[in-house]
């Protein structure tokens, strides 16, 4: 669970994973809104298709029929495009970085596959012509793409990814420790594994 509070600009947000203890202490004075905060779920997407609720406004608490987002409490009408396209883009990186974390094994489309390797840092076939130019200038070791190349590759890559060295063995060590088994051909492990992306267009 996920537990969220936002002060009064977008810039002053919290977003915590709690434990479901936790979250049964916070629900009275989250039913009461005498908190500046709300409750959101998650579940890791374990098959295909699968809803990782985070988006599913329903289960938040208290409720809100507002656009969601998950750094955001209350999530205020008549936002300014910008600040929009700004939110959107932090909601996005939180859903990655929980599904990366928590051993999500699929994913919904091509641009959470994008915004997954963005933050792992690799670049996993079939490549774009900069992807391919980091391999031939030697900016990466395997698919992993060396911290201070980043930006020379992917503008967003260099602002997203915050490793150092290459995170496949970790990324997938939570795999096998949460599962005791890693699905070799889910999309996480044809990525990290095989190296290939799961989802593109042909």
């Amino acid at each position: 669970m996920i537990i969220s509070y936002q002060k009064s600009t977008y810039k002053e947000s919290l977003s915590l994973v709690i434990s479901p203890f936790e979250a049964n202490i916070l629900i009275p004075r989250l039913r009461a809104k005498t908190l500046h905060s709300r409750l959101h779920m998650f579940a890791p997407r374990t098959y295909p298709g699968q809803n990782t609720l985070l988006f599913s406004e329903e289960l938040n608490l208290p409720p809100t029929n507002t656009v969601h987002n998950p750094n955001n409490s209350s999530s205020p009408r008549g936002r300014t495009q910008s600040s929009a396209s700004t939110s959107d883009n932090s909601t996005n990186l939180v859903h990655t970085q929980l599904c990366m974390f928590a051993g999500s094994m699929y994913f919904a489309d091509e641009g959470e596959q994008s915004m997954y390797c963005r933050c792992a840092g690799v670049i996993p076939r079939p490549r774009t012509a900069s992807e391919q130019r980091a391999f031939s200038n030697g900016w990466t070791v395997g698919q992993f793409v060396m911290a201070e190349s980043r930006s020379q590759v992917d503008e967003q890559m260099h602002s997203l990814c915050p490793f150092r060295r290459d995170p496949s063995s970790l990324l997938t060590g939570i795999l096998e420790r949460r599962f005791e088994l890693l699905h070799k051909q889910s999309h996480v492990a044809r990525i990290l594994i095989d190296g290939v992306k799961p989802l593109h267009k042909i």
